[in-house]
């Protein structure tokens, strides 16, 4: 994905975003599903940066049938973290 795709996630209203927290140990980190402007799911790790005011993108793919499922069911981001495998 490239990052002008990926970023347009971020303005998706229905995107869901949690915790990521097998990997915010040293920092928080973040995982978005979301709808990008070409209409692919994408499974997003980020970070806030607060003092620059950004986000950085640490990685993106496309979602898996599973997750593209999960996205069209409109489910609430705590039955997202409780149902979903979140390995990479």
């Amino acid at each position: 994905m490239s990052f002008e795709e990926t970023k347009t996630c971020f303005f998706d209203d229905n995107a869901r975003i949690i915790l990521d927290p097998d990997h915010s140990i040293e920092e928080e980190r973040y995982i978005l599903l979301g709808l990008s402007s070409n209409f692919k799911i994408l499974f997003v790790c980020h970070k806030y940066l607060e003092k620059q005011r950004r986000i950085r993108i640490i990685s993106t793919r496309r979602g898996t049938k599973r997750e593209q499922e999960l996205d069209k069911k409109g489910l609430d981001s705590n039955t997202m973290d409780r149902i979903h495998d979140f390995k990479f």
